[in-house]
């Protein structure tokens, strides 16, 4: 396990303290703009939607560009000659949009949501969407190594 340490532990250098704060002010200068209207929230969603999906395939070594997933948001469907990280981008899509509605919803993370998104995510190119793995794996560069598969 990592231990990040408690918040009252950690050290900031103090021009990140600095942004910090001035994010505090942010933060509660658009709290004084609330409640928004669910067109104005709709809007916001949309606007980080594409960021935020490609961002977290290439974290997981997806390659995936922001035009490509704004395409494919534009169409929501991918065709039998489209290339896998298309089949991806639809795939995170698809969870984002599942994990966006069960929080707003109130779900609790459990299981059975984990392997929801876990079958969204790996429709089409994963060998058991929605199982938990059921060997041990390596995460390349990675310095540590994920729990065992039993």
């Amino acid at each position: 396990m990592i231990d990040f340490g408690t918040p009252s532990r950690v050290k900031l250098r103090q021009d990140t303290e600095q942004l910090l704060e001035q994010v505090d002010l942010a933060i509660t200068e658009f709290n004084k703009l609330r409640p928004l209207s669910d067109d104005v929230k709709g809007r916001i969603k949309m606007a980080f939607l594409p960021d935020r999906v490609t961002s977290s395939l290439n974290m997981e070594g997806i390659v995936a560009t922001r035009r490509q997933t704004l395409a494919i948001m534009d169409s929501m469907t991918v065709n039998d000659s489209s290339s896998k990280s298309e089949q991806e981008v639809l795939n995170a899509l698809s969870a984002d949009e599942l994990t966006l509605d069960a929080a707003e919803d109130g779900q609790r993370l459990s299981a059975a949501l984990l392997r929801q998104i876990h079958a969204l995510i790996e429709d089409k190119v994963g060998e058991t969407p929605g199982c938990y793995r059921e060997r041990d794996v390596k995460i390349s560069q990675a310095a540590f190594t994920p729990a065992c598969a039993r």
